[in-house]
């Protein structure tokens, strides 16, 4: 597998174009920047990928725990590998789908399995627009409320259209627990982002959405958005 280093990381990769834009994503747009008093918050990374996100938020936060969430075994692969590489201490990888379902899942991949951040339970992806294959094996999936039994500092989400799915199955007072969220949303049929902000203020969050960088409204969002939320409750206690 090829490296390159980004940042003070060595990363192991299997598409150039894709890290490019994850890079300029994550380390330089630092779409998923955070900021908490705790100095060795507990983060839930779902749909770590081959691991750019854990790393950033290592880069953030160095006694930070991360329970890093992926199912697809290439970028399982690479994400322990970049994981060992950099010498990342408190990580915890967790190689399954997170799914509104208790019974292992299908997910569809780009069909010249070169993007793997695609991956998806939809099939042809998130947008319906990308010739996609299932995966030749069905995966595990994990019950999120299972993790998110005590507080944790975030939740990071990027699971491909799912989002809405699996936060709306969680109860209210398991939502509570935690402190901030940062999801990628797909606005994929049975999603709708003014419903999943309801959802999240139902739940104490005040919520901010944004679009390449820019502050938008719900009303505006179109494609995908960036919803970072912030319990009102958890700050203010902290």
């Amino acid at each position: 597998m090829p490296t390159r280093k980004i940042d003070r990381f060595t990363v192991h990769y299997t598409n150039a174009d894709e890290l490019r834009l994850l890079k300029r994503e994550i380390f330089t747009d630092h779409c998923y920047y955070f900021e908490s008093k705790n100095p060795q918050p507990k983060i839930i990374d779902v749909g770590a990928h081959i691991g750019l996100s854990t790393l950033y938020f290592k880069k953030l936060f160095p006694s930070s725990s991360i329970i890093a969430i992926e199912p697809h075994p290439t970028a399982v692969t690479l994400l322990e590998q970049n994981i060992w590489e950099n010498g990342l201490t408190d990580v915890r990888v967790c190689a399954a789908a997170t799914s509104p379902f208790a019974q292992p899942i299908t997910l569809h991949e780009d069909t010249d399995k070169t993007w793997l951040s695609t991956t998806s339970m939809h099939e042809r992806a998130w947008n319906a627009e990308m010739p996609t294959t299932p995966l030749s094996h069905s995966l595990e999936s994990i019950d999120l409320a299972s993790l998110l039994k005590e507080p944790v500092d975030l939740l990071k989400m990027d699971i491909e259209g799912m989002e809405q799915a699996v936060l709306s199955q969680l109860p209210t007072t398991t939502l509570q627990n935690i402190g901030q969220a940062v999801i990628e949303f797909h606005p994929t049929a049975g999603q709708n982002i003014e419903q999943f902000v309801e959802l999240l203020k139902q739940a104490n969050f005040s919520i901010t959405i944004s679009k390449q960088g820019k502050a938008i409204t719900p009303q505006k969002a179109s494609g995908l958005s960036m919803i970072h939320a912030t319990n009102r409750h958890l700050f203010n206690q902290s």
